[in-house]
C-alpha cells in the first residue's frame, strides 16, 4: 500500500470580517498529516463607499505616492495663504526670498518636518516601482541643486 504525497501552497481567504479580505498561506508537505497554515494576513479593504483597496499593488503604491505629492501640493497652498494673509512677498534675487519674520520661520520649521515625513514615504514607494518597472525607471534622473538653484548632478538608477 502506497501513501499519496502532497507538495502543494494553497491561498485561503476569509471575507468574514468585512470590511477586510483576510489570506493565510495553507501549505501540505508530502502526507496529508504535514500541513500547516501560516498566520492571516490582510488583502484588502473595502471602503464605506464600496471601493476595494487591495494592498501592495501598482495602483495602491502610486496612489501612496500621489498622495503624499498630493500633502506638499497643500502645505504649499496653505503656506502661500498665510504669507498673503501678513503681507508677505518674496524677495526677488537669483533666487526668490522670504524675508525673516516668525511667520517664515513657522513655515520653514513645518515645511522641514513635511518633506521628513514625506520624503521616505515616497522613496521607498518609487523604489518599488523602480523594481516592478525598471526599464521605464531606467532613464529616470534626479536632479541635485545647490543653493544658488543650479543643478550640480544627476542621480540616476544603478542596475
Amino acid at each position: 500500500m502506497s501513501e499519496q504525497k502532497f507538495n502543494r501552497v494553497q491561498v485561503m481567504f476569509n471575507a468574514e470580517h468585512r470590511p477586510y479580505l483576510y489570506g493565510a498561506i495553507h501549505i501540505v508537505d508530502g502526507d496529508l498529516a504535514n500541513h500547516w497554515c501560516e498566520r492571516p494576513f490582510v488583502i484588502s479593504r473595502t471602503t464605506a463607499g464600496g471601493r476595494e483597496i487591495v494592498y501592495g499593488t501598482v495602483a495602491r503604491t502610486i496612489e501612496n505616492v500621489r498622495s503624499q505629492l498630493d500633502r506638499l501640493q497643500a502645505f504649499r497652498s496653505e503656506a502661500q495663504r498665510r504669507l498673503d494673509a501678513a503681507g508677505i512677498e518674496p524677495i526677488e534675487g537669483t533666487v526668490s526670498q522670504l524675508p525673516p519674520c516668525d511667520i517664515t520661520d513657522r513655515i520653514f520649521d513645518e515645511q522641514d518636518a513635511l518633506v521628513e515625513e514625506v520624503l521616505p514615504i515616497v522613496s521607498v514607494n518609487v523604489r518599488v516601482l523602480s523594481e516592478i518597472f525598471p526599464r521605464k525607471m531606467k532613464r529616470a534622473k534626479v536632479k541635485v541643486y545647490d543653493y544658488d538653484n543650479t543643478c550640480v548632478d544627476n542621480i540616476e538608477q544603478v542596475s
